[in-house]
Formats: structure tokens, sequence, C-alpha cells
């Protein structure tokens, strides 16, 4: 049996940049990056990135770009075709009139808009037939793509990111479920843990947490900067905060989508007092969105959950 190639070596410059950070600033360790390469090489064995996702990332990235080629690309694949209308209808995007086709699509949208929905839309689909905890990760991961494009939308200057790093802010997890089912169940369990313990955990028994595992992933398959910053940086939003600018913004709207996420899985709508709790929370306040604020919000956002959650079924 022919062994398997090396892994090529983590460089401590990419390490360091997407690391821990704020509070293990000494993390970066050869027990980490050695933890990390075992982790990329077990990942070899996954789903090649989509063709189709590849070959979008590509056109929009020539100067030369062109709409209606981009448009052909979407619809070689009718199953991407079919995910990129719905949400482009969706109440997430709020579009001024129905979208028919995915010329209309990109008309509505706009071209980059749409590439970046597409591409995140074909990389989720890796998972399509996950179940159990992945299907409750990769719900979440649709709903909060949605909830962090539908905060964005009451807040000005948000930035052209959103949904996507919503989608794919917990990539690393469905990476490492696919990848080493059986370990990553040990340190996830069968419920969803809370949004900022499950990475402590992470990282005491693989030595790295799915953040940057993710980001790493993402870097690697091409996706622009700041997006694997930003999936990288989602636990970490002390140092997000002192990096400021889209960073800073991106990882605010995605961990008040997150705690959203959590709180429209109830029986009921928020309380009072629970709506009070969240407005008081950094990202929260980072964001200048009050306790009135979000109570206003609820219905709509609920509704947003509501259909990205039939995104993938």
């Amino acid at each position: 049996m022919t062994p398997p190639a090396p892994t090529t070596k983590i460089s401590e410059s990419v390490l360091e940049e997407l690391w821990f950070g704020e509070d293990d600033a000494g993390a970066i360790t050869a027990q980490a990056a050695a933890s990390f390469a075992a982790a990329l090489a077990d990942l070899e064995g996954l789903r090649p990135f989509s063709e189709v996702a590849r070959r979008v990332l590509e056109q929009v990235a020539d100067k030369d770009f062109e709409v209606g080629r981009l448009q052909g690309i979407i619809e070689q694949d009718p199953a991407l075709a079919t995910k990129v209308l719905r949400l482009a209808n969706s109440a997430a995007f709020r579009p001024r009139e129905a979208c028919v086709s995915i010329k209309q699509a990109i008309m509505v949208l706009g071209s980059r808009t749409l590439s970046e929905v597409a591409t995140s839309l074909s990389m989720m689909s890796m998972f399509s037939d996950i179940s159990g905890i992945g299907r409750t990760v990769r719900d979440h991961c649709a709903s909060t793509g949605a909830l962090v494009r539908a905060l964005a939308l009451h807040r000005a200057n948000a930035g052209s990111n959103s949904y996507i790093v919503g989608l794919l802010h917990d990539f690393g997890k469905l990476l490492l479920l696919q990848a080493q089912p059986a370990t990553y169940l040990k340190i996830h369990g069968n419920q969803m843990a809370d949004a900022d313990t499950i990475h402590l955990r992470e990282r005491e028994v693989l030595g790295f947490d799915h953040a940057v595992l993710g980001a790493h992933i993402l870097r690697k398959w091409g996706l622009p900067d700041p997006v694997p910053k930003i999936v990288a940086w989602h636990h970490q939003p002390a140092r997000a905060f002192a990096a400021g600018g889209e960073v800073a913004l991106q990882v605010a709207l995605v961990r008040l989508a997150e705690r959203v996420d959590r709180m429209l899985g109830q029986e009921s709508l928020p309380s009072t007092e629970q709506t009070e709790h969240v407005a008081a929370l950094p990202e929260c306040e980072y964001l200048g969105f009050r306790a009135r604020d979000l109570e206003k919000m609820w219905d709509e956002l609920l509704h947003v959950k509501q259909e990205a959650e039939q995104i993938f079924r």
C-alpha cells in the first residue's frame, strides 16, 4: 500500500494570523501546528470543492468578468440554480420583484452578491445529505447566514459579505464531522453546545478550533479576504473589535445572528427580559441595536430563519 503523501507544513505565519488571539497568544506551539497539520491530512479525503463554485470564483475574479457567463455556469447545475432562486426570493434579500430566472436574479441582486451566494451555496451542498447533529449544524449555518443578511439590512454600511460569512461561519464543524465523525461527536455531543464554549473544548482535544480550520480551508480554496479572517475570528470578538472595519462589523453580526437563531428556536418569541439581555451583549452594543429595535424585528427574523432552513432540504 502506497503511503500517503506528507502534509505540507503549516507555516507559523498562517497560524499566528488565524489562531487564538486575545486569550491564548502563547498557543503557537509545535504541538498546535502538528495537530492542525494532522487535521488537514485527514481532510484530504473530503469531497472535492465544487467545480461550479470554483468556476464562479474564477469568473468573478476575472477583470473582464461577463455576467452572461456567470449565468451560464450557475444554470449548468439545476440544483444550485434552484437554491439560488429560492434564496434570491427570500425575505433575507428582500427583492423588489420576484426572480424567476438566474438572469433576473443577477439584475436584482447584482453579480457580486449573486456570485457570493452561488459559491457559498455550492460549498454547503457538500453536506446536503448529512444527518443527525450534522444536519443541525448545517441548518444553523443556513439560518445564521440569512439572519446576518437581514440584520445587516437594518444597519448602514454593513459591507458586502454578510450572507457568505454567516453561512460559512461553522464550515469547520461540518468538515470535522465529515472527516472525524466519532472524535468530533465526543467533543460536540448530540446537542448544539453554547456558541462560545464548544470551540474551547475543541482546542483542548484537537489543539485548534473549527473556526481556524474552516478559515484555513476557505482561504486554501480561494475565498477572498476578509471572509476567512471573519470566519476565523468569530469566537474572538475582542480581537475583531480591536481590528475594526469590516472584520469587526461582520463578526458582531455573525455573533448576534447566532444568538438570535438559538432564541428563535424556542417555542415562543423572546421575552422582554431575553431581549434586554441580548441588547446588552458587546456585539449588539457594537452594532448599535437597542432592545426595542430587536423587539420590532422578531417577527421578520423568525420568518427569515424559517425560510432559510428549507434551502438545503
